[in-house]
């Protein structure tokens, strides 16, 4: 785990994901995968979610959420779903040093 842009995370693909919410930057809009099958490697979700990021201008997704859904009629036809929040965040620099008062 790292701590990025003030959130905790992991990076993938030159994206930044967090489960967190981002204290601040510019939202670029929701992205979504799906993985259409039952055992596929999270990863590979990520790695969409990435390419999606990158082309809505974005570095990082905020809000990120997964989990594995059945379909209503048969618990073996399972898929993989995840979504975030694609947003351009910019690490904020620290206060400029202020001397102590004298």
């Amino acid at each position: 785990m790292e701590s990025r842009f003030g959130l905790l995370g992991y990076s993938h693909d030159g994206i930044f994901f967090s489960e967190g919410a981002a204290p601040h930057g510019t939202v670029k809009g929701p992205v979504k995968a799906s993985s259409g099958q039952q055992n596929m490697n999270i990863d590979k979700l990520k790695s969409k979610l990435a390419m999606h990021a990158r082309t809505l201008g974005a570095n990082a997704v905020v809000e990120f959420k997964y989990a594995q859904r059945a379909n209503a009629f048969s618990f073996s036809d399972t898929e993989w779903r995840a979504q975030g929040i694609a947003v351009l965040l910019v690490d904020q620099a620290p206060p400029p040093y202020e001397p102590p008062a004298r």
